[in-house]
């Protein structure tokens, strides 16, 4: 959701599985346990389980299927070599009385010295690009569940002093069209709704729009002017938001109103499926689906389906985060409720555009659930990373660069991008609070992810 004129014209790193976590298949039995990294099946991951690997690489026998796949890294796709087993037991002989199953995975890869110069090498890059502007929020760069790069700048509250940490939370914008995107899925394969279905089904008011399909609002190829972004490709209507007026006075439900009678008065921009043009009142509409279809609230849905299952505890929505501590500041200085309600009302009411506060951990176990199809079916993955505009590079809620599947949104102050090479297992989120300092630089936060996603992949 591009709402740049909104105000002022508007992880630590975790320790991950390593590959031990590989898996393989049940008929290459024969050391069962090193897949969990108990190499001598006691219960337990300490050093006489790295000692049993050594044991294992300097045999010299033929290795079965399951051997071979503990001895190589899912980070390059290399053999574990005898030097390698003899760092990692080192490792583990230092933190003796901590000889958990947790310490186990990741000496296995990270305390490796083999991959300490390519760590810092993505490090370096990513600072490189960071610092390039002034740079004040989160990133976070992932391949296999494993941290290759991450920084946390700047600072989340003035009047407080907090610092920006790496679980701080942030709006995200339009980022947040994928998770629109999913629940009409998800209710496309409990048989509530398909995407070939018609507006007329749910909205009988909407005459001009009656034959635009939820495909084509997906796919941002339904021609329907967008409420809330500048256009200044659309003569005579620049600024949809200053051509309905919305009151204090009225109930939210009221406003909203005002908005879709606004709307659903409009001509569409081009005939359906004739033309691409991004809309965030596509979503706003599809959002709306998605409460008459499933009978639930929108955001109650998107807690329930994919925030909860997924463990991601840190998200919620701007309206229900507005004045939380935990939220990082916009850059304007400006006071909210000194801004015009129409302003407000667009912060605080969005639903599917750009309605998201999330951050880095959280996007990143998303990001993984389209890779590995956790929330939805390949086949529902698959529709939403399907190139459906040529060179406009648009799927469901993504946009797509090769294999890159990514979406930038921002918001207010707010500028993010969350990106994932699902072949690759590569995820990176990066998120500002200062957009306008990337904007003077002719960058955008996407770009940025691009780049150091194109650096990992080489």
């Amino acid at each position: 959701m591009k709402t740049k004129r909104l105000i002022g014209a508007l992880l630590s790193a975790s320790v991950f599985c390593s590959a031990f976590c590989i898996a393989a298949p049940a008929s290459a039995a024969t050391h069962p346990n090193l897949l969990a990294g108990d190499a001598n099946g006691d219960g337990v991951v300490n050093i006489r389980d790295v000692t049993e690997i050594q044991r294992l690489l300097a045999s010299g026998t033929e290795p079965d299927e399951q051997t071979v796949q503990v001895a190589k890294t899912d980070f390059a796709h290399e053999n574990l070599t005898i030097e390698d087993a003899t760092n990692i037991q080192r490792y583990l002989a230092e933190y003796d009385d901590r000889n958990t199953r947790e310490v186990g995975k990741a000496a296995f890869i990270w305390r490796s010295n083999k991959y300490r110069p390519a760590l810092e090498e993505y490090q370096r890059y990513l600072d490189q690009n960071l610092s390039s502007f002034a740079f004040n929020g989160a990133a976070y760069v992932t391949r296999n569940g494993r941290v290759l790069a991450q920084s946390a700048v700047g600072t989340a509250n003035t009047a407080e002093g907090k610092a920006v940490e790496m679980d701080t939370l942030f709006p995200i914008g339009s980022v947040s069209k994928q998770f629109c995107a999913a629940s009409v899925m998800l209710l496309q394969e409990r048989g509530k709704l398909s995407v070939s279905d018609k507006l007329s089904k749910y909205f009988p008011e909407y005459e001009i729009g009656k034959n635009i399909t939820l495909h084509q609002m997906l796919s941002m190829r339904s021609g329907i002017r967008d409420y809330v972004n500048t256009d200044s490709s659309y003569a005579g209507h620049e600024n949809p938001i200053d051509e309905f007026t919305l009151s204090e006075d009225k109930t939210d439900e009221e406003n909203r109103q005002i908005v879709l009678d606004w709307l659903f008065g409009e001509n569409l921009k081009f005939t359906p499926d004739k033309g691409w043009s991004y809309s965030n009142s596509n979503y706003m509409l599809l959002a709306m689906i998605v409460e008459k279809a499933s009978g639930e609230d929108y955001h109650s849905f998107v807690r329930k389906n994919i925030f909860e299952p997924l463990g991601m505890s840190n998200s919620s929505f701007c309206a229900d985060t507005l004045g939380d501590p935990r939220v990082c500041e916009d850059s304007s200085g400006e006071d909210f409720d000194s801004l015009p309600y129409v302003y407000k009302w667009a912060y605080l009411n969005t639903k599917g555009d750009g309605d998201i506060v999330s951050n880095a951990a959280d996007i990143d176990k998303w990001l993984g659930s389209l890779r590995e199809g956790t929330i939805l079916s390949k086949e529902s993955i698959a529709a939403m990373t399907t190139n459906y505009s040529g060179t406009n590079n648009y799927g469901y809620g993504l946009s797509l660069d090769g294999d890159i599947v990514y979406h930038g949104g921002d918001i207010s102050t707010f500028e993010s991008a969350a990106l994932t090479v699902p072949g690759d297992n590569i995820n990176i989120f990066i998120v500002t609070n200062n957009a306008q300092a990337a904007w003077d630089k002719n960058l955008s936060i996407s770009t940025v992810a691009l780049r150091v996603a194109k650096k990992v992949l080489g």
